[in-house]
């Protein structure tokens, strides 16, 4: 029995945006600046992709990592929806807001009212049509085309049976 790609969104993502190749740099340094509100241009910026091993939860690298000027950029685990351990593990298929801030100790069983130590993470929800208004995709061509890839997908996958076959899955995403 086949199952679904689950990790189609992030192997495009990460196919457009960590490619060490000049496109994957020009397209990371799209979404750079569409973030952090810059207008680095490509032939200024040292961009140099960095490969962060995992020693002990998985058996392969992060999915998106380059050095820009000396500044690190880590990109994690593209995820369609959030859940409240997100800023530790990340995932999730629940409707959400588009934009708001996460906090790991939220995810704590024992709350604290001021922990010694917090991560906390900006949720973006980029897919669909508020997905689109947003300024980071507004500002990078590159997403914005990757939201409408990954929109006509799902748009497909309704016509897919409970149980599709590997060849049944290739034609929805074919058919994007």
């Amino acid at each position: 029995m086949a199952t679904e790609n689950r990790e189609i969104k992030s192997s495009v993502f990460a196919d457009l945006f960590g490619d060490d190749e000049l496109d994957g740099k020009k397209n990371f340094l799209s979404l750079y600046n569409a973030i952090h509100g810059t207008n680095l241009k490509l032939e200024n910026t040292e961009i140099i992709q960095k490969k962060i091993p995992q020693a002990i939860c998985k058996p392969y690298d992060n999915d998106i990592s380059m050095l820009i000027n000396g500044r690190l950029i880590i990109l994690v685990e593209h995820q369609s929806t959030p859940n409240e351990n997100m800023p530790l593990r990340c995932n999730g298929k629940k409707k959400t807001e588009q934009d708001y801030i996460m906090k790991l100790s939220d995810a704590f069983h024992e709350s604290q009212k001021e922990p010694l130590c917090e991560v906390k993470v900006r949720f973006l929800n980029i897919i669909g049509q508020e997905g689109k208004n947003l300024p980071v995709v507004r500002n990078c061509d590159m997403l914005k085309q990757y939201c409408e890839f990954m929109d006509i997908v799902f748009r497909f996958q309704p016509e897919l049976k409970d149980t599709p076959t590997t060849d049944e899955q290739k034609t929805c995403y074919e058919k994007a």
